[in-house]
């Protein structure tokens, strides 16, 4: 059976490294919007930027929110307040992949263009930041299983039968971005 396309994010999200982000333990309050990690499989010295993907489904466009800063030793990214309706799917639903940039690149807040996803270096292909505000969308029946606000999703694989993914609850230390050799991109979560 085809699997569903996937985003512009998700199909160029070869390279990455490893890392796993920190909060409370399923979910954020409404002031504490920041998300802090360990990054393993980022060369000693090197830096990156972090950002925050929220990916939009099903064609895009996915957009940025959230920035921070990633060494060998760890990352810390901040959302400054909720995401924006325009993260949001259907105004309601935000999935958040949290990303690496290489060092000296950046990921400007609003709309992605491609070529802004190519410079990728790290994402957390199988983890993501959920949030959720009011019901969730038809289509997205998953997401009444995450409190409202934001929180942390494990991907769970499509039940016989189905070819799409979905998103369950976990504590936030549990997200992890994998490295490019650890993944290949069909391991990004087909949620959508």
């Amino acid at each position: 059976m085809p699997r569903p396309a996937r985003s512009p994010l998700a199909a160029l999200v070869l390279l990455a490294g490893a890392l796993s982000a920190g909060c409370k333990d399923d979910h954020f309050d409404q002031g504490d919007i920041v998300v802090r990690g360990r990054v393993s499989g980022l060369e000693a010295g090197r830096t990156a930027r972090a950002a925050i993907i929220w990916t939009i489904s099903p064609d895009g466009p996915d957009y940025a929110y959230g920035q921070g800063d990633a060494d060998a030793d760890g990352f810390e990214v901040r959302l400054l307040n909720v995401p924006p309706e325009s993260a949001l799917n259907a105004g309601k639903v935000g999935v958040g992949l949290i990303t690496l940039v290489a060092d000296g690149g950046t990921v400007p807040v609003g709309s992605l263009a491609e070529e802004t996803t190519a410079a990728l270096v790290g994402v957390s292909a199988r983890t993501a930041l959920i949030y959720r505000q009011g019901d969730p969308p038809a289509g997205m029946p998953w997401a009444s299983n995450f409190p409202g606000g934001l929180s942390c999703g494990r991907c769970v694989p499509p039940r016989e039968g189905e070819t799409v993914e979905t998103y369950e609850p976990i504590a936030c230390p549990s997200v992890e971005v994998l490295a490019a050799t650890a993944f290949t991109a069909d391991d990004v979560c087909r949620w959508h």
